[in-house]
């Protein structure tokens, strides 16, 4: 995600910081055009479109040694 809020993408109605909601907490935001996909939703429909990623943008405040283990042990599995 780019904000780290939500206020931007709920239109106001839920401005909590990223940073501090769970995933199945993220997932269940509803938004005006469906929800927010976790990493794994959106590896698969790069997975079914054929493409691939030719790159991964972490902003600052996901920038630790513990996201990026995460974001390798994830890519692995793809």
């Amino acid at each position: 995600m780019h904000d780290a809020t939500l206020a931007r993408l709920t239109a106001g109605k839920d401005s909590r910081p990223v940073s501090e909601i769970s995933t199945s907490e993220v997932t269940n935001i509803p938004l005006s055009k469906g929800t927010i996909p976790t990493f794994e939703q959106v590896l698969d429909l790069v997975k079914k479109s054929r493409g691939s990623i030719n790159s991964l943008h972490l902003k600052a405040d996901f920038q630790t040694t513990k996201m990026l283990a995460k974001i390798i042990e994830t890519l692995a599995s793809y």
